[in-house]
């Protein structure tokens, strides 16, 4: 039957362009974004040899950091927002910054934290190894983590 041979090509068109919009164009686009290794995400070191918070604005055509060794999540300051889903954030520090430390880098989830305390659990949270991150690339969901950033420093300082 010739219509049913149409209708499960255009499915099939239709599946498959689904498909790459929601799952490979987001890998092509970070693949085509800077790789930075070795980032500090509590202070930026300068040629002079002073130190001040980090500026995540440095990164902003970033598509994967590799941060230093002491890299880790502040659970303390997680926080999330929720409107339908709950979106999930929690900073990137190095706990050995003790003055002029920056809170520019956020590891960032759906669905994976509390909306009542600061319990992010989200991808490999617990791992002492974990020391990298993707940008996080569909636009449609910036606003809604960066507003979950917002509620972090509110609630955090």
């Amino acid at each position: 039957d010739r219509s049913g041979n149409s209708v499960c090509v255009l499915a099939g068109c239709l599946l498959g362009d689904i498909n790459f919009w929601q799952f490979m164009q987001p890998s092509y686009q970070i693949d085509h974004l800077a790789t930075y290794t070795n980032v500090d995400p509590s202070r930026q070191h300068l040629w002079s040899g002073d130190t001040r918070p980090a500026n995540g604005g440095r990164y902003q055509d970033a598509g994967k950091i590799y941060f230093s060794q002491n890299a880790r999540l502040d659970l303390t300051k997680a926080a999330s927002f929720k409107d339908g889903n709950l979106y999930c954030v929690a900073p990137v520090v190095d706990p050995d910054c003790k003055k002029n430390c920056g809170y520019d880098f956020w590891a960032v989830g759906m669905n994976c934290c509390s909306d009542l305390a600061s319990d992010f659990r989200c991808g490999d949270f617990n791992s002492t190894h974990t020391r990298s991150g993707l940008r996080q690339v569909v636009n449609t969901w910036r606003p809604f983590f960066r507003l979950a950033v917002l509620q972090a420093e509110g609630m955090h300082g």
